[in-house]
This record gives structure tokens, C-alpha cells and sequence, in this order.
């Protein structure tokens, strides 16, 4: 796996700076060579920019390409992982800077980052030391999503983090049902009790947008078969990184009666977009 080259600047975050659980809104201070970068990325009318955490994935609190009023996955989850954020980044209320690692940008121009909460005039001296990143995980408030170009020891360090807080039951993992099953009759379920991998509920909706049935409830549905089509063309192939075996996310799923269920757990796999694609919410 070849790690990308990331660039460090300093930014400035306020206490209206925290979106939702993975995402902030900076205003950047400093940092050479961003130009490139920057280019790609929106900013509002301020100049500020959008920041998209990286190697987690937060509850969906609305995501706009579900069927509409299943945009959502369930708000305790969500809301809890907004007020994580909020407590990991612990702003004062006149605001303070934060180092930067950027590590691209994203398909909707949010700058790929990890967040280090510091006063200190340099960056931090390794990429796995404490981050905002490292600490949602190691709390349970999100859960990991890991693509390939991160830097091997950064990624042992937050998969580490992720598995400390699944083998103590934090935070999503209390509830999750990524491995035990969640139905495709009736995506109801998924916004009201059934928490799983937020990328995994994403992809659901989105196949649900283009090919839903109807359940005998009145709500939206999926078959397994469309659900797999979608899936083997969406993301690109995903890495066990314990077996070594490697396929797309819907050669990965399972049915289990009427549930569908992820056979692992999720800190152990990483994405790996096809070469020259945009990295894919």
C-alpha cells in the first residue's frame, strides 16, 4: 500500500465550526503549497472550508440521496457523535487553531483530514500521535472506514483505537448490527433502531433511491440481487486485512433469513478505490 503525501497546515475552528460527527467548518491559517489542493475544495462566502475527518464515518444525521424521510440513521447515535466532537475539540468560547494533516480532497470538496488539537507553533512530530481522529474512535462515537494511502503506522493506530472501544461495547458498538443483521424489507429499521456502518447504510439508500420495492409496511425496500449489482460497480474492492482476501462490498455481504449482515468487522477492511477514481463518501 503506498501512503499519500500529506500536508500540514494550521487552521482556525469556533465553537459553530462542528457540522455533524465527522465534519467541521475552518477557516485555514497557514500552510505552503495548498494551492493545488485548495483549488479543489468549496468555501463559503467567509472563505471558510469544509473538513472531513478522516478514517472514521459518523451516524448519518441526513443524508440527501435516501428516499426521502430515510435519510437518517438513529438520531442517539447521530447526535451523540456531534457532541463527542464537540467535547474531543474542546474550543473555547473565543475559538482556537488546530494543526492540519490534509490528506486529499473529497468528491464533494471537503479537505480529507486529521484534526490535532495544539498551541504549538510546529505539527505534531508523527501522524499517530493523539488526534481528534483517534480519539472518536477510541470512544466509540463513529465508526472506522479506512481507504488505502494511509501511512501504516497511522492506521495500526486507529484500527487499534476502533478495536478498544468495540471489545468494551462503547458507543456504537453497544447497538451495532453491521455483523448480526439488519432487514432489507422495510428500511424503516434503519433509521429508527438498526445502527450499522454508516457507509453500509449509505449504499443501501442510495440502491433504494434507484431500485426500491415496496414493503408490506408502505416503506421503501431492496432485494439482496439489486443490492449486490449496485454495490460491485459503487465502491471499487475492499481488503480483509487479516485473510488477505479481497472483494467488492457486495460480494462481502451475507443473508441471513431477511437480514443482510457484514461477515466482519469493519476496522479490519480497507478500501481500495480503482486507481484515478474520486474517493467516494
Amino acid at each position: 500500500m503506498q501512503a499519500t503525501q500529506p500536508q500540514w497546515c494550521r487552521a482556525y475552528l469556533d465553537t459553530d465550526s462542528v457540522i455533524d460527527g465527522d465534519t467541521l467548518s475552518a477557516r485555514l491559517l497557514q500552510g505552503a503549497g495548498l494551492g493545488v489542493t485548495l483549488a479543489r475544495t468549496q468555501q463559503d462566502a467567509s472563505g471558510r472550508v469544509r473538513l472531513r475527518l478522516l478514517g472514521l464515518d459518523a451516524p448519518e444525521t441526513d443524508y440527501g440521496v435516501a428516499p426521502p424521510g430515510f435519510g437518517h440513521q438513529p438520531l442517539a447515535a447521530a447526535l451523540a457523535a456531534t457532541e463527542a466532537l464537540q467535547q474531543a475539540l474542546a474550543l473555547p468560547a473565543s475559538g482556537a487553531s488546530v494543526w492540519l494533516c490534509l490528506h486529499g480532497v473529497d468528491r464533494y470538496g471537503r479537505l480529507l483530514t486529521l484534526v490535532y488539537p495544539s498551541c504549538d507553533t510546529s505539527p505534531p512530530v508523527a501522524l499517530h500521535l493523539p488526534s481528534v481522529n483517534s480519539a472518536l474512535l477510541a470512544a466509540g462515537a463513529v465508526y472506522p472506514d479506512f481507504s488505502a494511502g494511509l501511512p501504516l503506522a497511522l492506521l495500526r493506530h486507529l484500527r487499534r483505537a476502533s478495536r478498544q472501544a468495540r471489545d468494551q461495547q462503547l458507543g456504537v458498538w453497544a447497538s451495532d448490527c453491521t455483523r448480526s443483521g439488519f432487514p432489507l424489507q422495510g428500511l424503516g429499521a434503519l433509521t429508527r433502531s438498526h445502527l450499522v456502518w454508516p457507509r453500509l447504510f449509505r449504499r443501501v439508500m442510495e440502491c433504494a433511491r434507484l431500485h426500491s420495492c415496496t414493503a408490506a409496511n408502505g416503506e421503501p425496500s431492496v432485494e439482496i440481487g439489486a443490492l449486490r449489482e449496485f454495490l460491485a460497480v459503487r465502491d471499487g474492492p475492499w481488503l480483509n486485512q487479516v485473510t488477505g482476501e479481497q472483494k467488492n462490498l457486495g460480494q462481502w455481504l451475507e443473508m441471513a433469513g431477511q437480514h443482510c449482515r457484514f461477515p466482519g468487522d469493519v476496522e479490519n477492511f480497507l478500501h481500495q478505490p480503482p486507481p484515478g477514481s474520486a474517493k467516494l463518501p
